[in-house]
């Protein structure tokens, strides 16, 4: 090979293995093919868009507790709920970037002549998940709805099972075990039922709203 073509393959190489390749070829992304792993759970953060989430720290450290204890391929589902109107919408999802065990055994004896190793690309394409998972938490703050006391009991009435209600399709067409997670205050208050005073009679919430929310587990978290 003449002398211009090998410094040219030579600088062209430098060039993909250095940081302007990002800047070259546009922001990295997480690779969907996690999402083909088979897993046995899936998880959905739903964040209260009336909390107030000014502080930086939140999406943090629900991000860090997310990345604790997820399973290789996860499917993590980030939802907008609005308890004022009882509705929710999605607004981001993608799967933990990670391989089983023996997956890793097996991959890190192959070779790859031109592209690095999937195992070696699994750290940088965890930072892409808790880069992407952190905008799509802190968009839901950028958008709060800050909630307005109601005059005649200075309760904000919020409808926090309506709101979870509205996505119940999810749930319902699970396959797998769903592990809800909510950050809120969780302060329903509605013609439902009310944290600030006796329920009274027993309520049938899944009559009333026309859904079980089957197999979920749900988890509370930003209480205080």
């Amino acid at each position: 090979m003449p002398r211009a073509r090998l410094s040219l393959a030579v600088a062209v190489a430098m060039l993909l293995a250095t940081p302007a390749r990002a800047q070259l070829f546009g922001r990295q992304t997480l690779d969907p093919a996690y999402c083909k792993q088979p897993t046995i759970r899936e998880t959905i953060v739903y964040v209260d868009d009336t909390m107030k989430l000014s502080q930086p720290d939140w999406a943090r450290k629900l991000a860090a507790k997310l990345r604790a204890t997820l399973t290789p391929g996860e499917p993590v589902v980030v939802v907008d709920l609005s308890p004022e109107a009882g509705t929710s919408s999605e607004v981001w999802t993608g799967c933990w970037p990670n391989r089983p065990d023996a997956d890793r055994a097996a991959s890190a004896q192959g070779t790859f002549l031109f592209s690095r190793s999937p195992i070696e690309q699994i750290g940088d394409q965890q930072k892409f998940f808790v880069r992407d998972l952190g905008e799509a938490l802190t968009q839901i703050a950028r958008n709060e709805k800050p909630a307005v006391p109601d005059a005649t009991d200075g309760h904000v009435h919020k409808q926090l099972l309506r709101a979870l209600a509205s996505d119940s399709g999810r749930f319902d067409n699970a396959d797998k075990t769903v592990r809800a997670i909510v950050y809120s205050d969780m302060a329903e208050d509605s013609d439902l039922g009310s944290v600030f005073k006796p329920l009274g009679e027993r309520v049938d919430f899944g009559d009333r709203l026309g859904t079980s929310l089957r197999h979920g587990v749900f988890y509370a978290y930003g209480l205080g």
